[in-house]
């Protein structure tokens, strides 16, 4: 009963050296094996990643404006006793305008270009004796980027205000008085470009 026990107890120890054995080796993405004594083996690996980005905003804006306001072309006449008075109100008008060009908006990091930062993993075994094996692997990367912004503004501004030409005639009797109101007008057009970032 003993000599079984010791002997099951050998069994299990080569079973599991064997399991170690067998594990695979790690997969590498480059692998110069099996090769011939005296070779020359050589792996060269380009990667060039080009990224040409060009953003072009063309703003136009035309802008017209009229104001036509008027209190005047009042009458008082042919009037018999008592006091003839015309007042009329003011004329004043305010007109803002604003213009704000487009914007271009570049990503901090454009996925065209990738990412070549992380070399490839190199795996070099089982050659003969004497023998070179080289492995070069370069990265480049390179990216061009235009932003353009125009922006045109055009503003036609026509202003037309009256408060005069008011009559008083053939009055009989009394005073006569025209108060005119005041007239005033005022146009802001801004414009603001268009910004990059």
């Amino acid at each position: 009963m003993t000599n079984l026990k010791k002997l099951l107890g050998s069994g299990v120890i080569t079973s599991a050296l064997t399991l170690t054995a067998l594990t695979p080796v790690f997969a590498a993405d480059i692998q110069i094996s099996g090769n011939g004594a005296h070779s020359d083996n050589t792996v060269t690996i380009i990667n060039d990643s080009r990224c040409k980005i060009k953003q072009v905003n063309n703003t136009t804006v035309n802008t017209k404006v009229n104001v036509n306001q008027n209190t005047g072309d009042n009458e008082a006449s042919g009037n018999t006793g008592g006091s003839n008075s015309i007042t009329t109100g003011e004329a004043t008008s305010s007109v803002s305008v604003s213009v704000t060009g487009s914007s271009n908006i570049l990503p901090e990091d454009p996925c065209c270009c990738g990412n070549p930062a992380v070399p490839p993993s190199v795996l070099i075994s089982g050659n003969g004796e004497h023998t070179d094996n080289v492995v070069t692997n370069t990265n480049t990367k390179k990216m061009k980027e235009k932003q353009i912004n125009r922006l045109t503004a055009r503003l036609r501004a026509r202003v037309l205000q009256d408060t005069g030409k008011n009559k008083t005639k053939n009055n009989t009797g009394g005073d006569n008085t025209v108060t005119t109101g005041d007239t005033g007008s005022t146009i802001d057009h801004t414009v603001e470009g268009g910004t990059n970032q």
